[in-house]
């Protein structure tokens, strides 16, 4: 069965939405019967090491949008388009994460013309920028544009409960949305205790003597970046990692105990969560993101918004929470950070309970055989309504 996966970037673009896109895929492999043709903006180069059935048709576009707007919202060509639509007529299964790019948007009107199946992984639901006129924009769109895809499509999936919750509200389906959380690599993003999160700082010749404090995400607003800079600045007792890609540029801040990081692979990000106490995350509009989980695998606890926390609400007990849409976030985060970091020793305590919890809700292998069995179903025409 051929697969055609349609993502606005690659994996390589270090964002969350590409990221599981690339580990789904592979997980997909385990089924011999499964090939996957990867088709998304030539933004950033082809992911390396893939295995020999899942092979990348790099779509020639233009990012600008991104580089000047923060938007990541690629422009394809219309040779791209047309390579597009070739690949969907001849694939047995679309499979589209998110819709609101112009690449999926495209696949899934080819789709719907040559009468080709759609799978939806949707993981963005409502998004509250700064900006009001983004905020009613987007409303919009989901309410008009992805409401109708959602509801044309033969499967959707939801990565958080709090996204399944926002759409249903308005959307109908062509048979019942399924809650399919992200998966991960419990080998690469291993647990570690409190003292050996102390000797990996060491070894990375950090003072383990002060506190250290974790961001990791896409260097755009929604990410709460200038957010966490702004607690760094307030906190300079605490060390800060702020780890990533994009176009802003947290370097410009100049804080001398903030550290900037660009450009990490899977093992580093590991060995970062690994060494920190705490991982803050005050974004937006987010799904469940996939580096709370990893942060968790590897025992780190996590600080994000109420938002955040209830994309998952089995681990919920295990996540700490502050708002960040409230006039006094930024008092309020850093309250509680600081609050946190006084009691370094009751989250060293709580590793081994976090990383337990991580394990028993997330497997990638799980996530590609359940994904697998749908993709079967919908290509073989029985899935139920």
């Amino acid at each position: 069965m051929q697969i055609l996966l349609v993502t606005h970037y690659y994996s390589t673009h270090r964002g969350g939405v590409e990221a599981v896109a690339h580990r789904l895929a592979i997980a997909l492999l385990q089924d011999q019967d499964l090939a996957v043709q990867w088709i998304a903006s030539d933004s950033d180069p082809v992911p390396p090491s893939l295995p020999g059935r899942l092979q990348c048709l790099p779509a020639a576009s233009w990012n600008g949008i991104e580089r000047v707007l923060g938007l990541p919202f690629p422009l394809w060509s219309l040779r791209s388009l047309c390579r597009l639509r070739r690949a969907v007529n001849e694939c047995d299964v679309l499979h589209l994460h998110d819709t609101l790019y112009m690449g999926n948007l495209c696949a899934f009107l080819f789709a719907r013309m040559a009468r080709k199946p759609v799978v939806i992984t949707q993981h963005i639901g409502a998004i509250p920028y700064d900006s009001r006129l983004l905020r009613a924009l987007l409303e919009l769109l989901n309410r008009t544009l992805v409401r109708a895809v959602l509801a044309r499509a033969e499967r959707v999936f939801f990565v958080s409960p709090a996204v399944q919750r926002y759409f249903q509200a308005f959307c109908s389906f062509r048979s019942p949305p399924v809650y399919a959380p992200n998966g991960v690599d419990g080998e690469l993003y291993a647990f570690a205790g409190a003292a050996q999160a102390v000797a990996t700082r060491q070894a990375a010749g950090r003072d383990a003597r002060r506190p250290l404090c974790l961001f990791v995400g896409r260097f755009v607003e929604r990410k709460g970046v200038a957010l966490v800079l702004e607690l760094a600045g307030a906190l300079p007792e605490i060390d800060w990692i702020v780890a990533g890609d994009g176009p802003m540029r947290p370097e410009d801040a100049r804080l001398p105990n903030v550290t900037v990081m660009r450009g990490l692979e899977g093992r580093e990000i590991a060995r970062l969560y690994r060494m920190s106490d705490l991982l803050v995350l005050p974004s937006k509009g987010e799904g469940f993101p996939l580096v709370v989980q990893e942060a968790m695998a590897c025992g780190t606890p996590a600080l994000v918004s109420p938002e955040t926390a209830a994309g998952c609400p089995a681990v919920r007990e295990f996540l700490f929470t502050e708002d960040v849409l409230s006039k006094d976030a930024a008092q309020r985060w850093r309250s509680r950070i600081d609050t946190l970091m006084r009691r370094l020793d009751d989250l060293g305590d709580m590793r081994a309970r976090v990383a337990a919890a991580a394990r028993a809700q997330w497997s990638w292998e799980v996530s590609g055989k359940n994904l697998a069995a749908a993709l079967g179903e919908v290509a073989a025409g029985t899935v139920s309504s």
